[in-house]
This record gives C-alpha cells, structure tokens and sequence, in this order.
C-alpha cells in the first residue's frame, strides 16, 4: 500500500496557490504530518473510501422504501414487491398469448387479477389498508369457499393439470403458482415468530393473495368444466 508523506506533498504542492481540494489516491495512506501540512496550507483533504454518502443519496445497492427512506435491494420488502412485478408480468403474458384465441372472457378475468394485484402494490408501498375486493362477481370468501368445493360451485371435483388440458390451463396452473410464491414472499416480509406464534403486520396483503390463488384455480375449474372460456 502506498503512503503519502509531507515531503511528498510539499514536492507536489509547494509555490501553488490554486488548490483547494487534494484527494487521497485509492489503496494510500496518509501521514499525519502531511494532513497537517494541508491543514495548515487549509487544502481540505478527501478520502473517498472513508465518505459517506449524504442523507437521502442512494448508493447502487441500495433503493427507496418508503419517501426517504433508503434500504438495500435484498430487504424482503423489495423482494415482494419484485415478485408482484413478475407476477403482474406472467398475467399480462397470459392475457396476450390466450387472447388470439379469442377468449376474451377469461382476458377479462385475469384484468381483474391484475387489477388486484396492483392494489396490493399499491397499499404495500403507500402502508395504506388494502380494501374488500370481488372477482367474478364473487367476494374474497366466496371465491375461497368455491374453490374449495368446486364440485358443488361448477360440478368439477379436484383434479391436477396435465399438458393435455392445453395452453389456456398451462398458463392460469403457472400463474397460480406464482402467486402462491408471491404470497410466500408476502409472509417473508411481513410475518415474524413472536412470544410462541406468529405475527403479522399486512395479514390484509397475505390474504388478498391467498384469496387471489383460490381466484386462479376457480378459473382452472370453469375452463375445465367446458362451460366458460369457450373463445372463438
């Protein structure tokens, strides 16, 4: 490592009236007679590995939270948010790809789907409450008992999707999957084992997800019931 000596800085700077500033070349150290020296001269001496950044300025790693607020890119709050931003990515896919068939009723669904989802976003970054929401004309608990009892709802019992199904299926099983990841995530950022049980702070955003997933499979079960999505 090298170090900078007064004698170095008087060879440098000596018969200059004209610098202000002299900024420590990375991996150097300085002597303590030669930050006197500048002092003396008042030359303000910068050390850019020992800077911090200003109040509210965001280093590369890092990103707003909320307002001011500044937290690394790994904060799991900014992971799920990452994982709302995919997930409203695959229903939009979904949207494209399933409305050159025409179906433009199960496009409409997933519109709602995503509608949700953006709310979710949108009162996890605002800390606001996430309000009641339908789907299909159902509420959240309606959609949950549905899809529960599929059987009773649309005369489908449970089943698991295969490649047979086609794309329409392929496409609404990936999408359930993914916001049931996203819900995952939800509870990562939000959930902590405390005093022996679990808390929650945005339990309203877990469950709109978990309301959301029972949304996705319902529409599982109407397209493989053959009365809905029937598309051109």
């Amino acid at each position: 490592m090298n170090l900078v000596t007064e004698g170095d800085l008087r060879r440098e700077l000596d018969g200059r009236d004209d610098v202000k500033t002299w900024v420590l070349p990375p991996g150097t150290l300085i002597t303590p007679a030669a930050k006197t020296f500048l002092a003396d001269r008042k030359i303000l001496l910068v050390d850019p590995a020992s800077e911090k950044p200003r109040r509210g300025e965001k280093r590369e790693h890092e990103t707003h939270l909320q307002g001011s607020t500044l937290v690394s890119k790994t904060d799991p709050r900014i992971a799920f948010r990452g994982r709302l931003d995919s997930l409203q990515a695959q229903v939009i896919l979904a949207q494209a790809r399933i409305s050159r068939s025409g179906n433009t009723e199960l496009v409409e669904d997933l519109g709602q789907v995503l509608h949700v989802l953006r709310q979710v976003l949108r009162c996890e970054v605002l800390d606001v409450p996430m309000e009641p929401f339908s789907l299909m004309g159902m509420s959240a608990d309606e959609l949950r008992e549905a899809s529960h009892h599929p059987e009773k709802a649309l005369g489908v019992s449970h089943f698991m999707p295969e490649h047979g199904m086609g794309m329409e299926m392929a496409l609404l099983n990936g999408i359930r999957t993914e916001v049931r990841e996203t819900e995952l995530s939800a509870c990562r950022a939000f959930c902590r084992e405390e005093n022996g049980g679990c808390c929650c702070t945005r339990e309203d955003l877990v469950r709109a997800l978990n309301r959301l997933s029972s949304a996705v499979y319902l529409m599982m079960c109407r397209l493989k019931s053959g009365r809905f999505y029937q598309g051109r």
